[in-house]
């Protein structure tokens, strides 16, 4: 049975059944990604497809539900470590919002990493330049350091202000977030499965 997927007012498809399955496995759609097949009088989200199959007025063509486009190749939507780093150095003074724990432990662990270079490098050239980059680094980093440490205390529900607390502050930033959205933002962990299927979906229209 063929599939149709609809993504930010456009249509995709047909997929196979198996085809379908394998991009939901590997997080290039969601539950609430739209689909339609044959048989089915409207689209519907992804998560309720077996519970909805239409019995009537069968369509033999999807329903109008935005621009119909060819299917596009797979998508990857995970991110590597400096991709997390990276995020965190461009949102450098941002407080507000949520950040999961790979963002949070991927960004310590790059950070860690290149700080770690540095030294290294200090301690076998003696040399001034070195120690003024590592002190400029040092200074770069910090601000977004707590920027991110105060997000990943907003995923977990609490104030950033928990962080000031010994071992809770810990517990808090290796505890995983709250699902879906909380008083700080919605799940970025639902929003890094849906946004690269779209970006994706948006360069093939």
């Amino acid at each position: 049975m063929n599939w149709h997927i609809n993504v930010n007012n456009q249509n995709f498809g047909p997929f196979l059944e198996e085809d379908l399955r394998a991009r939901l496995s590997r997080g290039e759609i969601s539950p609430s990604t739209m689909v339609w097949r044959e048989g089915m009088t409207s689209w519907i989200p992804l998560g309720s497809s077996e519970l909805m199959v239409g019995s009537g007025n069968v369509h033999q063509i999807p329903p109008q539900q935005g621009s119909y486009q060819s299917a596009p190749g797979p998508v990857s939507s995970k991110k590597n470590m400096f991709d997390y780093y990276t995020d965190a150095l461009k949102k450098y003074a941002t407080f507000v919002g949520r950040a999961n724990r790979s963002e949070y432990w991927y960004f310590a662990l790059c950070n860690f990493i290149v700080s770690f270079a540095i030294g290294f490098v200090g301690e076998i050239n003696k040399s001034p330049a070195i120690e003024t980059i590592q002190a400029l680094y040092s200074l770069a980093v910090f601000i977004p350091g707590i920027a991110v440490s105060i997000r990943r205390v907003h995923d977990v529900d609490k104030s950033g202000w928990y962080l000031l607390i010994p071992f809770y502050n810990f517990v808090l930033l290796v505890t995983d977030g709250t699902r879906g959205s909380n008083k700080y933002g919605a799940d970025t962990k639902a929003a890094a499965v849906v946004q690269p299927v779209q970006d994706q979906f948006r360069k093939a229209a």
